[in-house]
């Protein structure tokens, strides 16, 4: 992994367990591997922001002035997690709100594009590419063939 290396995976990995509701054993390196991915699509200067941000909202400072506990956000487990993240999107600091969402983003994203979670959330798949099997609402209930347009 290129971004998320020592302590920025442990942050990410409780923003996944905490966003998406799933343990952060169950979530495992395929989700480090997306949100990795995800994150090195960006450019340089929103990267580093990234960086920034998750540093500053695992930070034990930044905990207590929320929630007045000296914890890290990684430390937390995840009611309290949902708390903290719930008063970042409920405060009146604009730019924290767009930050809380930012991380949801990042964690939900990551998590959503991992195709070992797919059978879980019964997804079919990406169906770009095999509308003709995948019956839909435009074509009914019969998969649509191109001889029968």
């Amino acid at each position: 992994m290129q971004f998320l290396s020592g302590n920025k995976s442990q942050i990410v990995l409780a923003l996944g367990e905490v966003v998406n509701g799933v343990p952060r054993e169950e979530l495992g390196n395929r989700f480090l591997e997306e949100a990795d991915s995800f994150i090195m699509n960006l450019e340089d200067f929103l990267r580093k922001d990234l960086g920034t941000l998750l540093h500053l909202f695992n930070s034990r400072i930044m905990v207590f002035l929320l929630t007045g506990k000296f914890k890290n956000f990684t430390s937390m487990d995840m009611e309290e997690g949902g708390r903290y993240i719930s008063k970042w999107s409920g405060s009146r600091i604009p730019l924290f709100r767009t930050a809380a969402k930012t991380l949801a983003a990042v964690a939900g994203w990551s998590y959503y594009c991992n195709d070992s979670a797919w059978e879980e959330m019964n997804y079919p798949g990406k169906t770009i590419g095999r509308e003709h099997l995948t019956p839909t609402l435009l074509y009914g209930k019969e998969p649509w063939r191109p001889e029968n347009a």
